[in-house]
C-alpha cells in the first residue's frame, strides 16, 4: 500500500494560487503530491536506526582493531627476539669463520711469506 505524504492540502493549493497558479495547475500539483508513493522514503525513526547499526558496527571494528594491535605488537616483539638473536648467532659464526681462516693462512705463511723476510718457520 502506498503511502500518502500527510500535508494540508488546501493550505498548500492556496500558496500555488497565491503564487501565480491557476486553479487547474494548483489542483493538479497538490493531486500529484498527494498520490506520490513515499512507501520506500525513511523515516526519522528508520535513520535512527541505521544510525544506531553504524554505530554498534564501529564500536565492533575498532574493538577488533584494537585486538588486531595487540596481536601485532605481539608478533612483532617476537620477531625483534628472534632478530637479536640471529645478530648473536651471526657474530659467533663470523668469529668461528676468522679462526678457521686464521688456522689455515697461519701454515701457509709460516711455509711461504715468512722465508720471504728471513724468518725461519718452527
Amino acid at each position: 500500500m502506498a503511502h500518502a505524504l500527510q500535508i494540508d492540502t488546501l493550505a498548500f493549493a492556496k500558496k500555488l494560487k497565491a503564487a501565480g497558479a491557476d486553479d487547474r495547475l494548483a489542483d493538479a500539483i497538490v493531486e500529484g503530491i498527494t498520490a506520490a508513493d513515499t512507501s520506500e522514503l525513511a523515516t526519522k525513526a528508520d535513520i535512527q536506526e541505521v544510525r544506531t547499526e553504524i554505530k554498534e558496527v564501529e564500536n565492533v571494528l575498532r574493538t577488533e582493531i584494537k585486538d588486531l594491535e595487540h596481536t601485532l605488537r605481539g608478533e612483532i616483539g617476537e620477531v625483534r627476539g628472534d632478530i637479536a638473536e640471529l645478530r648473536v648467532n651471526m657474530v659467533w659464526m663470523m668469529r668461528i669463520g676468522a679462526a678457521i681462516v686464521a688456522m689455515m693462512v697461519i701454515p701457509f705463511m709460516a711455509e711461504t711469506v715468512l722465508p720471504l723476510f728471513g724468518i725461519a718457520a718452527n
